[in-house]
């Protein structure tokens, strides 16, 4: 079986304290000075660099988002959703120069209203 972030979670997820790492995931948010040394195999180490380069990013702090957030869609999917239908949200309006008055004329038939982006635990 190849290993994958699937074949992880299917293997750990038992053994695994997931609160200790729910909560490592979301307390723990200062960086660390001393950094990890992570080998990779020279197609991802490439496609890194590119993604890298063209976002404007380290390879370190592009690997550190992938990672986490990673991480967080296996340890706290409900509130993964919640990040990931904020910033989507935020990038179309930003894409398409929508309004917040406008996004909320878009949003209101399906009876959703602007202040769920203000506390977005109304989501969950």
């Amino acid at each position: 079986m190849k290993t994958d972030s699937t074949g992880i979670a299917a293997r750990m997820m038992l053994s695994l304290d997931r609160e200790r790492i729910c909560e490592c995931l979301l307390s723990h948010r200062q960086l660390q000075s001393t950094p990890l040394q992570v080998r990779y195999p020279q197609g991802v180490r490439d496609a890194l660099g590119i993604m890298s380069e063209q976002l404007s990013l380290s390879v370190s702090d592009l690997t550190r988002i992938l990672v986490e957030d990673a991480l967080s869609e296996m340890f706290l999917p409900a509130d993964n959703i919640v990040r990931r239908l904020l910033s989507r949200m935020e990038h179309i309006m930003q894409a398409h120069d929508i309004s917040a008055t406008t996004m909320a004329a878009l949003l209101a038939p399906w009876n959703i209203r602007p202040a769920v982006f203000r506390e977005p635990d109304r989501l969950t």
